[in-house]
């Protein structure tokens, strides 16, 4: 776990104080309170994960979205589609999300990790 009494020297002026009156809080603070504490930085911690994963959610939106199984098939060198769902089972697991009803999407990313993969392969 990283040391929270040595900041970071490009943090904000503001969010070294935080980090300092944090540290310094949880050093003094009565063990009987300590609970509470650790279960409001948890709190505090979800809250910072969901707008962290929304914000990288909309970047992916506005870089095009999820890929269908043809636009997959086609990035892949244009392999059938019956091809790409047979690799959604094994090597590109990882990159297909199930939307419903048999309809797959990929993630863009995870395309072209797979393909780098395979080129190194």
């Amino acid at each position: 776990m990283k040391d929270l009494s040595v900041v970071s020297p490009d943090l904000s002026a503001r969010k070294a104080e935080v980090y300092a009156a944090l540290v310094a809080l949880a050093e003094e603070l009565p063990l009987e309170d300590l609970p509470e504490l650790t279960g409001e930085l948890a709190r505090t911690q979800a809250i910072a994960s969901l707008r962290y994963s929304n914000s990288r959610s909309r970047e992916k939106r506005a870089e095009g979205g999820l890929l269908t199984v043809e636009q997959v098939a086609a990035r892949l060198g244009g392999i059938s589609e019956a091809q790409v769902y047979r690799l959604a089972k094994t090597g590109l697991r990882a990159a297909a999300v199930d939307v419903g009803e048999g309809t797959l999407r990929f993630d863009p990313a995870r395309i072209d990790k797979f393909i780098e993969a395979r080129r190194r392969a």
